[in-house]
């Protein structure tokens, strides 16, 4: 499939699976909106985004997985499936983020070496370039994480060199499902927070569920973009099909 098409397919699968879709992704992402409202100075709020958010992008990750895949699904059975994978998920992301406060050091030290060769403007220069571009490197190479995670139940350093694998020559889709995620998901927020932003609960609730909503988006498009990966690299669709057929019994037809 094209990006567009994914896109497209997303946005059919959120329509038709929208209670447990966007349900399963409200879960964790209204009370977090209603608690951040109530103490917006809440020292560990950064902290709870932090954990909070691979937790919400893996649950509807597995639950669009399980769609995908045509298997009967509610918001429970996924909160149990992610809860089962809580350590390994949170061991792999805690890996991430070493990955990206090395990046950070590496940047912040080769500017310094930067800035005492060529001064203090070619420095600021240089981070200014490489810093951006390295990061959405990054992020893509590891965009494709929940879904290995989740789904293939691989964790750790196996886990980062296998989006890293299947996101080569897939890129430009990467970045494309990233930003239409991002983009609806500051859309629907803002508005919402233009129209419920002073209702002391309601508005909480609303921003929360936009939220929500724009995860459980995001999601899909990645997940679809996995398995359309799968399906050109791996040939997943012969090996699914091939997995029905041996869970089923075929159909023999009556004698004449």
């Amino acid at each position: 499939m094209s990006l567009g098409e994914i896109l497209d397919a997303s946005l059919w699968l959120l329509r038709d699976h929208a209670r447990v879709l966007v349900g399963a992704a409200a879960v964790l992402h209204v009370p977090m909106a209603l608690l951040l409202t109530a103490w917006p100075l809440l020292p560990v709020s950064a902290a709870l985004m932090a954990l909070v958010f691979p937790l919400v992008h893996a649950v509807v990750t597995w639950t669009v997985g399980e769609v995908y895949l045509g298997r009967p699904v509610s918001v429970p059975s996924a909160l149990r499936a992610v809860w089962s994978l809580l350590l390994p998920l949170t061991g792999t992301m805690l890996l991430v983020w070493l990955f990206f406060a090395i990046a950070v050091t590496v940047i912040m030290l080769a500017s310094v070496i930067t800035g005492m060769v060529v001064g203090r403007f070619g420095a600021a220069a240089a981070v200014i370039v490489t810093a951006p571009a390295f990061f959405i490197y990054l992020g893509l190479i590891f965009a494709l994480l929940a879904p290995v995670m989740v789904l293939e139940r691989t964790f750790g350093p196996r886990a980062l060199r296998r989006s890293r694998d299947l996101l080569r020559g897939s890129g430009g889709r990467a970045l494309g499902a990233y930003l239409a995620g991002s983009v609806l998901v500051n859309v629907l927020s803002g508005v919402v927070q233009m129209a419920l932003g002073r209702v002391p609960v309601l508005g909480p609730i609303g921003i929360g569920l936009a939220r929500a909503a724009g995860v459980a988006y995001t999601s899909a498009v990645l997940v679809l973009l996995y398995f359309d990966i799968r399906c050109r690299k791996e040939a997943f669709d012969l090996e699914h099909l091939a997995r029905l057929v041996a869970r089923e019994p075929l159909a023999v037809p009556a004698p004449a």
